[in-house]
């Protein structure tokens, strides 16, 4: 059984609040490479932060501030493509965690559990939510 809206909801929870904080780093190889029109010499460290290219309008929509998992149900199949290969919770590639799939059933399974045992409310749900983070 597949729970779409559920995983809707990890995939925009993974994207709004990633578990990096710091840049992927990488390496540009020993005979460069051109990047957005930027030629590299062999040897550069280029990186991406997590929070910064989650926040891109042109990859997840205008409304990249906002908590949505319903993006991630609208969204065509190329467009979902794109969204879920720039999803860098886990990071990319080869450098890509290698226990995020466990990782993602893990969020799935407790997440049902979770729910299905306790009935979990806002202590005080007028006021703001605020979080704050740190490396």
């Amino acid at each position: 059984m597949k729970f779409a809206y559920m995983d809707a909801v990890i995939h925009a929870s993974l994207r709004v609040h990633p578990n990096t904080g710091l840049v992927l780093e990488r390496v540009v190889p020993k005979e460069g490479t051109t990047i957005d029109g930027y030629a590299l010499p062999g040897g550069t460290i280029v990186g991406v932060n997590t929070w910064v290219i989650h926040r891109n309008k042109a990859i997840f929509g205008d409304d990249v501030d906002v908590f949505r998992p319903e993006r991630w149900l609208e969204a065509s199949d190329e467009r979902l493509i794109v969204m879920k290969r720039n999803l860098f919770s886990f990071g990319a590639g080869p450098r890509m965690c290698i226990g995020r799939n466990i990782a993602m059933m893990q969020i799935g399974k407790f997440m049902v559990e979770f729910y299905r045992n306790f009935n979990a409310t806002f202590t005080h749900p007028e006021e703001d939510w605020h979080v704050s983070g740190g490396w």
